[in-house]
């Protein structure tokens, strides 16, 4: 995994209501299987994974989030949050990383957690990513003429990765 680091601020605006506010960058440059470009699979520099392999050609990326908790009563709060992160990967490199597609950038989530007991806690979230799509090339540099010939020559546009995501969380604490 990518080594990451990261800043946080949160603010008690009144008895109510929470602030939080995040900041952190992820080095993705600093992984080899992650950081170096496809290029590298059309020469002997090594294989995949390697030091001198082809890797997925991401750029380290800064993600930032926004989140506001209201604090309904003892047993029940509300929390909304936005999240954005640039997409780590240039239009060049969108071949390989067709098989992690990570190009969502924008993301809200929504919960709310319930307390019956002292000891027991109940947290229900909503997570969309909203769709995003990235277009470059899939022959970047020519080594790969066979497999996606771009007829027109003109760049970005032959190869498009698109996603959008939607997840829901339940989860139970017990506290002893």
């Amino acid at each position: 995994n990518p080594a990451n680091i990261g800043v946080g601020l949160g603010l008690k605006l009144s008895d109510k209501f929470d602030l939080a506010f995040d900041w952190m960058r992820v080095f993705y440059s600093d992984v080899a299987s992650i950081a170096n470009p496809i290029e590298a699979l059309a020469s002997t520099a090594g294989f995949l994974g390697e030091d001198e392999g082809a890797g997925f050609g991401w750029e380290d990326q800064d993600i930032y989030k926004i989140g506001l908790k209201y604090k309904h009563n003892k047993e029940m709060d509300f929390m909304i949050g936005f999240n954005y992160g640039e997409v780590p990967m240039p239009a060049s490199q969108l071949l390989f990383s067709a098989l992690a597609p990570a190009v969502t950038e924008k993301h809200v989530t929504a919960g709310v957690t319930y307390r019956p007991s002292k000891s027991t806690e109940w947290t229900v979230a909503y997570v969309h990513a909203f769709s995003n799509k990235e277009e470059g090339l899939a022959n970047s540099g020519g080594q790969f003429d066979q497999f996606f010939p771009n007829p027109t020559l003109t760049g970005p546009g032959d190869m498009a990765l698109e996603m959008e995501q939607n997840s829901i969380e339940l989860s139970f604490s017990f506290k002893m």
